[in-house]
């Protein structure tokens, strides 16, 4: 039941307490931003730490409420990760910032080749130990996955050492080898909730070290079946290791535990209780500029990891030659990725997954990763992994990827559960990539997902079957993307089909069809692919405007420089991108559900009260950057409605950190309203102001009475200005600002002719803002007769820019579209003849609708 407005007050008033409380405890961004906590790690700094130190100035930081660690320039080697904390930021000074891998895993040459070998002949066996866990590597290739072995005896004489089972692939001579060093078992059972573990061999760790423990799939954080944590202390006598942090899951006995972690990992407990307002900045992390990297993978050991997250901003990172994904976002919302780099990871540059929400990528770069193809890993620019939603790419580059430049979008599970929906992939380069530059595999009958305005050229580079955008049906429906204004092009060979859908049938339980269609694809360049620039199998799926022989420069993106702490990469950007900070779009959202209605709010959009079931709405504006933001200022017609100076930043404020938006009162009322959200640098709408973003909406409230159409003659006396509810009517004289000539007025002057509606009228808004386009629907409400002899026109000056053309015809409807000039111009446009006439019949009006537009475009 919705509380009454005297309930919502009361709770507006615990929200701002519980606020306050927040920016007095650990949990304050608003603290943080309004005092500007700097800690410097420099003091904290040992050599000798598995952590460098850095940790205790992260903990510092923490417990003063948050904060920015600073790191000076240096490489920091690392032997465990670093817990990020709530609120806090760890910033270097760029690329001379490095936080590096530690000690690698050992190898020694396989002497002897064969295969179903148990006994292993190498080149030096005083390494080896009775107990020890080894990995057996085929070769180097990433094809080839090693497998884990327990050393059994050993043979110094003849330099063999025995194994618990036979090899059961193929070792060649001095290619084949055995890797140590890292690795050992459990010797007993790990149980969930304990922080003992029994192992064969603790030398293998030491105290503050990172520990990886692999359990069975399904258990765990995330049901992924696996463990990271920190050695606190070993016991040698008993062969024991306590563990900083109590299990997570439980582990049977004989599973592999392996000295493996991220470089900055953050862990909040669940979707209702996450780690928040934390941010990574100017450093870069290497790992091992070699093609022998140690034998665990995981994705959750990503370079960056973080789970449970909400409000992260990650910017300027170089992310190079880690052994698994570059960054990873599980679980996480309303974040940013920024001006990054990963390259030759092995795993996917950047991957986020598991019900990600509400995350911006922009001006990323995905370079030359290297996958982990035996795992099953392609090696993605960035991967879609699990039920993302609203998880945009912007401005961004992916190119010579072992797998896609953007891959398994749509996605999910092969159940056709877990898809990615509602995601947008726009003005980017996918280039040179051995999978397809965009892959789709699913997304269902709904997915909603937009590919547009990239280039994507001579990508198949492994010479197999790829397209430059793939639109497959592998794991769900592939329907009702919009695939529009994209340069497709093959100037190598390798890319041999421009645009491509295809069905696949996949078998979860049972043979399941999963159909490709209903799709859009309008308005591209596709050109010069071998096998088709094009194939159409949807039979609802519409195809036009598309072209396809080779474009001229007009219509190629102008290439914009991006500069992460690695090499620059150049850009296509077809609209200039706001400064600083700015608010990227509106969502909409039922309050009483607090389920999402539109994401983004389309420009023009009619909500129908009735309809939605609920009067009861609210407004979030997210912001880019997604953190760093001192307040967001809401205006309604021009009005001040709210100032929202903690996250989410909702116009009609919210309780419990989010999850229960509360909804505007009074609800907007019947007719036309502009919607507009700034950020400011200080909280309470104080600082500078960034870039604006506004929307227009129609409301339709059937219990409101709405205001009667005043009916016009032949010429207008109004015109429309910059108050989005004016409603122009005209009569022989222009009053408004504006000069009439008309030559040879039409003689029969009808009594009821059509009257102009104006459903879209932007309001004046500041250089930079987000291009506004309005529509006025002219509709004849009454039918009406017109006689005349000669076309008449009127020509008006108005403040805002508006072009209006109304013509009468048999059923005379006519649209005028706003866009930003300085004049107006009318011309009721009426065929010369003698006795011409028009006849308009009763209509009803019909809102108007508008494509979602990128929110950095300008005039």
């Amino acid at each position: 039941m919705q509380p009454s407005f005297v309930q919502q007050r009361f709770r507006s008033g615990v929200s701002a307490l519980i606020i306050l409380a927040f920016s007095l405890g650990s949990f304050s961004w608003l603290l943080q931003s309004a005092f500007a906590n700097t800690i410097d790690a420099t003091p904290y700094l040992n050599p000798l730490a598995p952590d460098f130190g850095i940790q205790a100035a992260i903990d510092t930081a923490a417990a003063q409420g948050g904060g920015t660690v600073r790191l000076p320039a240096g490489t920091f080697t690392l032997e465990t990760y670093l817990d990020l904390k709530t609120g806090v930021t760890l910033q270097g000074v760029g690329p001379e910032t490095i936080l590096k891998a530690g000690r690698n895993e050992q190898r020694v040459f396989v002497t002897q080749g064969g295969s179903n070998l148990s006994t292993i002949k190498v080149a030096n066996i005083a390494a080896f130990r009775v107990g020890m866990i080894v990995y057996l590597w085929r070769s180097t290739d990433l094809r080839f996955l090693p497998g884990s072995y327990e050393i059994m005896s050993l043979d110094t004489t003849n330099q063999t050492i025995t194994l618990d089972r036979a090899v059961n692939y193929p070792l060649t001579a001095n290619v084949s080898q055995v890797s140590y060093g890292l690795y050992t078992k459990l010797t007993a059972a790990a149980t969930q909730g304990s922080n003992v573990i029994s192992v064969a061999d603790t030398s293998v760790f030491k105290p503050g070290e990172g520990i990886i423990i692999k359990g069975t799939e399904g258990t765990g954080i995330g049901n992924w079946g696996v463990e990271q944590n920190m050695v606190d202390s070993i016991n040698i006598s008993n062969n024991t290791i306590t563990l900083k942090k109590p299990l997570t899951l439980s582990v049977p006995s004989n599973s592999v535990v392996s000295h493996a972690y991220s470089a900055i990992f953050a862990l909040g407990t669940n979707f209702n209780n996450r780690l928040q307002n934390m941010g990574v900045r100017d450093l870069t992390i290497e790992g091992w500029n070699t093609n022998q990297k140690p034998a665990f993978y995981e994705f959750y050991i990503g370079a960056i990891n973080f789970v449970y997250c909400r409000f992260v901003n990650i910017d300027n990172i170089t992310v190079r030659y880690w052994h698994s994904d570059g960054i990873s976002l599980q679980s996480c919302d309303q974040s940013t990725v920024s001006n990054s780099l990963a390259t030759a990871n092995r795993g996917h540059g950047f991957h986020p997954g598991t019900t990600s929400r509400d995350i911006e990528f922009v001006k990323i770069q995905g370079i030359s990763n290297l996958g982990y193809a035996a795992r099953g890993t392609a090696g993605d620019g960035l991967y879609y992994c699990w039920g993302n939603q609203r998880v945009n790419i912007r401005q961004s580059v992916f190119r010579n990827n072992a797998g896609s430049g953007v891959g398994d979008l749509g996605g999910g599970d092969t159940d056709n559960s877990a898809r990615d929906t509602d995601n947008i992939i726009e003005d980017s380069i996918m280039e040179g990539n051995v999978r397809a530059g965009v892959e789709v595999n699913g997304g269902g009958n709904a997915a909603n997902n937009i590919i547009r305005r990239n280039i994507i050229r001579d990508n198949n580079t492994g010479n197999q079957d790829y397209a430059g955008i793939n639109l497959l049906s592998k794991r769900g429906p592939a329907q009702r993307y919009i695939v529009q204004d994209n340069i497709i092009e093959n100037t190598t060979g390798t890319q041999k089909f421009g645009v491509r859908e295809a069905n696949l049938a996949v078998p979860p339980t049972t043979p399941v069809n999963y159909l490709t269609d209903f799709n859009t694809i309008i308005n591209n360049t596709i050109y010069n692919h071998p096998s088709n620039n094009l194939v159409v199998i949807g039979p609802n799926t519409v195809a036009t405007g598309n072209v396809f022989t080779q474009p001229g420069a007009v219509i190629t993106p102008t290439p914009t420089n991006i500069q992460p702490t690695a090499s620059e990469t150049s850009v296509p950007t077809n609209t200039p991108t706001p400064t600083g900070s700015y608010v990227p779009r509106l969502i909409m959202y039922n309050a009483d559900t607090d389920q999402v209605l539109y994401d983004p709010i389309p420009n023009g959009v009619t909500i129908n009260y009735a309809t939605l079931g609920t009067r009861n709405i609210s407004i979030v504006a997210p912001t880019f950057p997604a953190t760093g933001i001192g307040s967001v200022r809401f205006w309604v017609d021009s009005a001040i409605y709210r100032t929202e100076s903690g996250r989410p930043y909702s116009i009609a404020g919210d309780q419990s950190n989010g999850l229960d938006f509360l909804p505007m009162n009074p609800a907007l009322s019947h007719g036309t309203h502009v919607i507009k959200a700034a950020t400011f640098t200080s909280s309470g709408g104080m600082g500078t102001q960034g870039t604006a973003y506004q929307v227009v909406i129609n409301i339709v409230d059937s219990n409101a009475t709405a205001t009667p159409i005043p009916t016009s003659t032949n010429t207008p006396t109004n015109v429309p200005t910059n108050t989005p509810t004016t409603i122009p009517t005209s009569t022989n004289t222009p009053t408004n600002t504006a000069t009439a000539t008309a030559t040879d007025v039409p003689t029969n002057t009808p009594t009821n002719t059509a009257t102009v509606i104006v459903t879209d009228v932007p309001t004046n808004t500041p250089t930079n803002t987000p291009t506004e386009i309005a529509t006025i629907t002219a509709t004849a409400t009454e039918t009406a007769t017109a006689t005349a002899t000669v076309t008449a026109t009127v020509t008006a000056t108005a403040t805002e820019t508006a072009t209006i053309t109304a013509t009468a015809t048999e059923t005379a409807t006519a649209t005028v579209t706003i866009t930003q000039t300085t004049t107006v111009t009318v011309e009721p446009s009426v065929t010369p003849s003698n006795t011409p006439t028009a006849t308009a019949t009763n209509t009803t009006p019909t809102p108007t609708t508008h494509r979602v537009f990128a929110p950095w475009v300008t005039n």
